[in-house]
């Protein structure tokens, strides 16, 4: 699950959940400064390299610790990025 993720990390900023936040700097060594956690079910504006507005909305999957989905909201369009989940109607379904 964090394949290529090593001490040496530096292609950018990792946008995850607190959770995988302290495991990623505390089980592989991954600087602070690289790590942005985000608030799960708090839609979060950020912006692009180009200046653009988007915002997110960190979903539990219901996978392992710290897993998430991204909920992107672009514009006039909405974008679920999913790794692994596990459908759990209860989960999925909360408000």
């Amino acid at each position: 699950h964090y394949g290529g993720i090593t001490a040496k990390w530096n292609a950018g900023t990792i946008y995850c959940s607190q959770a995988t936040a302290n495991l990623v700097k505390h089980q592989l060594r991954v600087q602070s400064h690289y790590l942005h956690p985000l608030p799960l079910l708090t839609p979060t504006l950020l912006r692009t390299a180009k200046g653009t507005p988007v915002t997110v909305t960190l979903l539990d999957a219901n996978h392992c610790p710290g897993a998430i989905m991204f909920l992107f909201h672009l514009e006039d369009r909405h974008v679920l990025h999913v790794g692994d989940f596990r459908w759990d109607r209860s989960v999925m379904l909360a408000p």
